[in-house]
């Protein structure tokens, strides 16, 4: 009886210490989802020459920052400039997949699309896609931290290339929808 309560003991003891590091596993990975790192946490990492980025098209690096954390970014050059997005979905963070025939990116989880300008197309996406920061330099390009949706750095990069829509109350309370009216322009 002493035996079997031993090995009942520590058969219990092994499970419970699984399970610990199991849901800490998970803890870690909602925190990183729930809380962002801060925007200018993770320094400029070289990706290529300025030559290397044709209007139009988009190229996926693995960008290595964020404490340390791969993050996936697509670079490339629109007509108005460099840009740099993330590759999470603003939906539920699955990783978008570029389609160079349609210029066009997307979910393959729950369906979200969004055109070459990162704004969203279509899908469950509440906003568009995440940009990162850009930087060309010397016939270089660099990527950087990441640059969150909502924020007034956000708001400046699709300023200067261009991308700027506003905000509108969508049609279910509690949601909304993308508008590319520009502003001032009375939509």
């Amino acid at each position: 009886m002493a035996a079997t309560t031993g090995r009942r003991s520590f058969a219990l003891s092994v499970i419970g210490t699984l399970g610990t590091l199991i849901g800490l596993g998970y803890l870690v990975v909602a925190e990183r989802f729930m809380l962002p790192p801060p925007e200018s946490s993770s320094g400029l990492q070289l990706v290529g020459n300025s030559s290397d980025f044709q209007t139009g098209a988009m190229k996926f690096f693995t960008y290595l920052g964020d404490a340390g954390f791969p993050d996936g970014v697509y670079v490339g050059r629109l007509t108005q400039g460099l840009v740099a997005y993330d590759e999470h979905c603003a939906h539920l963070q699955c990783p978008v997949q570029w389609n160079a025939g349609i210029q066009e990116f997307l979910c393959p989880c729950h369906g979200s699309i969004y055109n070459i300008e990162g704004q969203r197309i279509g899908g469950p996406a509440p906003h568009p896609l995440n940009f990162h920061k850009v930087v060309e330099k010397n016939g270089k390009v660099y990527v950087g931290a990441i640059i969150q949706w909502g924020t007034a750095e956000w708001t400046a990069m699709a300023e200067s290339l261009g991308l700027i829509g506003k905000w509108v109350p969508g049609t279910i309370p509690g949601t909304v929808q993308y508008s590319v009216t520009q502003p001032g322009s009375g939509g």
